[in-house]
Formats: C-alpha cells, sequence, structure tokens
C-alpha cells in the first residue's frame, strides 16, 4: 500500500469524522427545537435518529481510543502468532490483548517489549553476549548480578528464592521481586536464561492487585520462549 495514500486517507477520514462530530449535536439540538415547537412526528423522527447517530459517533470513539491503547495484538507478528526479538535471538508467543508497548517502557536495551497497558501488563526480554563477561560466568552469577542491579532501583525490594528452569531447550533461573519505584509497589517474575553465546534476561511485571491474573500470563508467555535459531 502507498505511504502517501494511507496518510491523506487518515487526514480525510479524520476530517469527516470532526465535521460529523460537530454537525450531528447541531443537527440534533435544531431537530429537537423544530419537534418540540411544530410538535411534527417527522421532526420527532430526525430528533431520535440523530440522537442514535451521536450515540454510534460515540462508540466509535471509544472504540479507537481502546484500540489506541490496548493495541491490536495481530500487529508485527509472524504466522504462528510470535513476536521476534529485535536481534533476531528469540521469539515469545503473543496473548490476545498484548502489543508493542516499546513507547510506553522505553528501555532501550530491551530487544523485545510487550504487554496490554489497560491491564498493567508488561514484559520485556535484554539480551547479552556471553563474551563481555568473564570466563566462568555462570547463569547464577549473571542472575546475581542483573538482579541485584534491580534491587539497587527499587526501594524496599523482596527476591524468592531461585527456582531452577528449562525451557525450549534453555537452561535457567526464575525468581519473583517486589518493590516500589516513583511510589508505586511493582510484582516482577523474573527468567534467567542461558543459550550458546547469549544470557537473556525475561522481565515480566504488574501491580500488586493484578498480579493473579497476570502471572498467569506471563507463565504462558514465558514457557513459550524460544530459540529463533538453533546456532543462535
Amino acid at each position: 500500500m502507498d505511504s502517501s495514500a494511507y496518510e491523506a486517507g487518515k487526514v480525510v477520514g479524520a476530517v469527516i469524522a470532526v465535521v460529523a462530530m460537530i454537525a450531528v449535536p447541531i443537527f440534533f439540538i435544531l431537530s429537537l427545537i423544530l419537534a418540540i415547537v411544530k410538535k411534527s412526528k417527522g421532526w420527532t423522527v430526525v430528533c431520535v435518529i440523530s440522537t442514535l447517530l451521536g450515540l454510534g459517533i460515540l462508540g466509535l470513539m471509544g472504540y479507537g481510543a481502546y484500540t489506541a491503547i490496548a493495541g491490536d495484538s495481530s500487529a508485527n507478528l509472524n504466522e504462528n502468532g510470535e513476536a521476534i526479538s529485535a536481534d533476531n535471538l528469540l521469539a515469545i508467543k503473543v496473548p490476545k490483548g498484548w502489543r508493542d508497548v516499546t513507547s510506553v517502557v522505553d528501555n532501550e536495551e530491551a530487544s523485545l517489549s510487550y504487554g496490554n497497558v489497560l491491564r498493567n501488563e508488561f514484559l520485556i526480554i535484554l539480551s547479552e553476549a556471553q563474551t563481555d563477561f568473564e570466563d566462568g560466568t555462570t547463569i547464577r552469577d549473571y542472575a546475581d548480578l542483573t538482579a541485584g542491579l534491580m534491587k539497587d532501583a527499587l526501594k524496599n525490594p523482596q527476591q524468592s528464592d531461585y527456582e531452577a528452569v528449562s525451557i525450549n531447550g534453555m537452561q535457567g533461573l526464575k525468581c519473583t521481586m517486589e518493590g516500589s519505584t516513583e511510589g508505586i509497589k511493582i510484582v516482577y517474575l523474573c527468567h534467567y536464561l542461558q543459550c550458546d553465546s547469549h544470557y537473556h534476561q525475561v522481565l515480566a511485571w504488574t501491580v500488586p492487585s493484578k498480579r493473579e491474573a497476570a502471572f498467569k500470563t506471563f507463565k504462558k508467555v514465558c514457557n513459550s520462549i524460544r530459540k529463533v535459531t538453533d546456532t543462535e
């Protein structure tokens, strides 16, 4: 599709929407006045129609606002419903309602950022080459290092014990973490995975009141993580 034609269509659509938003209320008021003054069934019908049109416009505006915030989970996914990290190392199965939230999370180091803003569900992946670490560094060392940096950034951090995990051939550790930042409490589900040449942090978080539902989604997404290629 030609991008200039697409943008022109968006502008025309926006102009039509604005005109409708202005015209329908004016038409409703005029028809209501005429229906009362002339006591005409015809104008009463027109008044009802204009009311329905107004409600329809409000509904479309609400739906537009919702999709703008929640996003379309089918965008930028492959045929298997997966999102691929920017470095082409990992893929995740994207649940319904999730979209790319790079602009919301604003973490330049993340190779993938997905979630649902309305449900306060967020997940990012950060990958680092093993060659950037000292020889003999283990996945436990990597987990301790990155978890320590997270705790330094949180107020009153609390971390659970690590649990060993194996996800689609990748070995690693997982834990939960709690703390607050800028006055807001946050709960995290953290995975630290090791591949042939990279370490990966998979960090998913929400607020405490949404923990139960969000963690169910996080666990499904994390269990879907796979390497894009066997050689990475």
